[in-house]
């Protein structure tokens, strides 16, 4: 029904444009679509040549800051005249349009020539980045930065293979200003997976040095096949931008190494870093003179540097949350009471045998290979024996072995014996602080094992660590500023909580949908109904009965789905908002946001919150009255 409305609704669209621009356009049909606009093929009626014709979306348009911003911009990149930019030949507005027309290069855009063909040869790539560096060049010296570079605005001409790039200024006419209501309504500023840390922290002035950052992750992804960073979420993919050294990409694909240096100095995330300009990018590309990368101490963009102290008790070692609920996961516990009297049963033989007893090891080795089925479906079910001897994800048996070492070093070392008791010590203070049962508020050991089996326990999880950042970068805050977001840690605490309630509510949903679907209920219903033979009496009465225990279980089904469907709804949007609260604290502490905007922004996370939890409970108990009259 939705998608019908929308074809509806993009029909009436068309028509609209094409009854508007009739006098001077032949609009044929439409060729593209982003965030920033809806692309329609067409011609020129006096001119006789095709054109490209790009309408601000509606949503948009009608916000009379945005559409005069979205003019002003559109007649500045109208006066760039370059071979590797795509010309514009006309800016207006007219009955509710906003729109420019721009010349119509036949080809495909760099985006769907990877998606297609897979990664670029280097010397492709490099011809590509010479060619879009250079119309940046250009166009930074008119001092118009593009915000936006992608591959999707990178048209390739089939005919010369000449690239050409295009939405010169359209990502500042949209976001300048700073209109914090924008993200509310779904419209992407930018594009996530290729803005710069500058723009992720969300500064003001930022210089053609973003182009340049933005333009090496489109490098990555030619000579990759892929992007240097992934996320499930757009706040989760900002903060790597902000944080996360992206893997060096002579580690991932076979590059040349000055274009391998060329693109990993274009992603540092200090903009004092990176080419100073794109001309010296393109300089570099073709002479092959790079710089050396910059060596740092810290990999963050500066504004995003962690200033958070760890407490004396704090140990490296400590395991993480995620951790914690691997290790008390039930497989994993039942398995570590099943291994633990084979260990001491096993080294008691061992020991008798040394003595010169008698040899039972046969019972130690039947009993092994016991442990070592039950060790292979534990390893099935995505564990290890890390889980099982509650060691880190990054410890190997090198460490543990060494541990042993300096454990049997204690037994004539007092001093050795002193510095494990304290190691001990500090690592039982972390977990203590960092257990589901202590530090996560609300959530017993049981609850996070249960949640570790869910089919939605990667959701659970990533809220749990949600709201551990939260606390962190709040701890972080000075007093004052602390003092003015009280509300910030108990929202962060009670969206957790939500997502976790919203996870083993669907769980429990779908645990009792099974594999019954409607669809299938539907077809075997369609087929007994077809089958109906008045003569046959028992086979009538059998096929009315099942026809009618059918009908049942279909009504219960269908709520089912509805159910499962809402829930799963509610827990997207409410780990979205969870992700996006860490994300707006995150742009608090680095100045880019002030706390009356995350006093907003909390008051509506919790109203969230509290409305989720009374949807779970009213869900919760019809389902209970439900069952009882199924059962009455």
């Amino acid at each position: 029904m939705s998608d019908s409305r929308l074809s509806q609704s993009d029909a009436e669209l068309q028509s609209h444009v094409m009854r508007v621009l009739e006098s001077q356009y032949e609009v044929e049909k439409e060729i593209g679509r982003g965030g920033m606009g809806i692309v329609y093929g067409g011609r020129d009626k006096r001119l006789k040549r095709p054109v490209a014709i790009k309408l601000l979306p509606p949503e948009l348009a009608f916000r009379s800051e945005i559409r005069s911003r979205f003019l002003r911009e559109a007649e500045m990149a109208a006066q760039l005249s370059h071979p590797h930019i795509v010309p514009i030949y006309s800016v207006d507005e007219r009955e509710g349009l906003v729109y420019f027309v721009m010349a119509l290069v036949e080809g495909e855009n760099l985006g769907t020539r990877i998606a297609n063909r897979g990664p670029v040869t280097p010397e492709e790539a490099r011809r590509i980045l010479r060619e879009v560096g250079d119309a940046l060049a250009y166009a930074h010296s008119q001092n118009t930065v593009h915000r936006d570079i992608k591959p999707d605005n990178i048209l390739i001409d089939r005919a010369t293979g000449r690239t050409m790039v295009t939405d010169f200024g359209i990502a500042r006419a949209v976001s300048e200003g700073g209109d914090s209501k924008l993200t509310a309504t779904g419209i992407a500023i930018g594009t996530p997976a290729y803005m710069s840390p500058e723009q992720s922290a969300g500064d003001r002035d930022i210089d053609g040095r973003t182009d340049l950052y933005a333009l090496g992750i489109v490098a990555y992804q030619m000579l990759c096949g892929d992007l240097p960073f992934n996320a499930t979420s757009a706040p989760a993919l900002l903060v790597k931008h902000l944080s996360e050294k992206p893997v060096p990409i002579d580690q991932r694909a076979m590059v040349p190494p000055d274009l391998a240096r060329a693109v990993m100095l274009c992603l540092e995330k200090n903009p004092d870093d990176r080419f100073p300009d794109a001309r010296a990018f393109v300089q570099a590309l073709e002479t092959g003179n790079v710089p050396q990368l910059p060596q740092r101490m810290g990999n963050a963009y500066p504004q995003a540097q962690p200033t958070w102290t760890p407490p004396a008790n704090f140990d490296p070692d400590a395991p993480t949350p995620e951790e914690l609920v691997r290790w008390e996961h039930r497989t994993v516990v039942a398995f570590r009471k099943a291994i633990a009297p084979f260990l001491f049963v096993t080294g008691a033989l061992f020991f008798v045998n040394f003595l010169g007893g008698p040899n039972f090891l046969f019972v130690s080795a039947f009993w092994g290979i016991n442990i070592a089925y039950k060790y292979a479906r534990l390893w099935s079910d995505g564990f290890d024996w890390r889980d099982v001897f509650r060691q880190p994800r990054d410890k190997m048996i090198v460490d543990v072995a060494a541990d042993t070492v300096d454990s049997a070093k204690a037994i004539w070392d007092r001093e050795k014996r002193m510095e494990i008791r304290e190691k001990a010590r500090r690592r039982r203070l972390s977990v203590e602080s960092a257990s589901p049962a202590g530090g996560l508020p609300g959530i017993t050991s049981a609850d996070a094992a249960a949640l570790g089996s869910g089919p939605h326990a990667a959701t659970a999880r990533q809220a749990l660590l949600d709201r551990e950042e939260v606390l962190r970068l709040v701890d972080s805050l000075p007093s004052a500023d602390k003092a003015r977001i009280p509300d910030v840690v108990p929202t962060a605490r009670s969206l957790s909580e939500s997502v976790m309630g919203l996870a083993t509510a669907l769980t429990t949903v779908e645990r009792e949908l099974g594999d019954a679907t409607v669809a299938a209920m539907d077809k075997e219903i369609s087929m007994l109904e077809s089958q109906a033979n008045p003569l046959d009496v028992q086979a009538s009465e059998a096929r009315v009965r099942r026809l009618a225990l059918l009908k049942r279980s279909r009504r219960g089904a269908a709520e089912l789905e509805a159910r499962r469907a809402e829930l799963a709804a509610k827990l997207e949007n409410v780990a979205l908002t969870l992700q996006n609260l860490k994300f707006d604290v995150l742009r608090l502490k680095t100045g880019n946001q002030s706390w009356q905007q995350l006093t907003t922004v909390a008051e509506r996370a919790a109203a969230l919150a509290r409305e989720v939890d009374a949807s779970v409970y009213a869900g919760d108990q019809l389902a209970r009255i439900d069952r009882g009259r199924t059962r009455g």
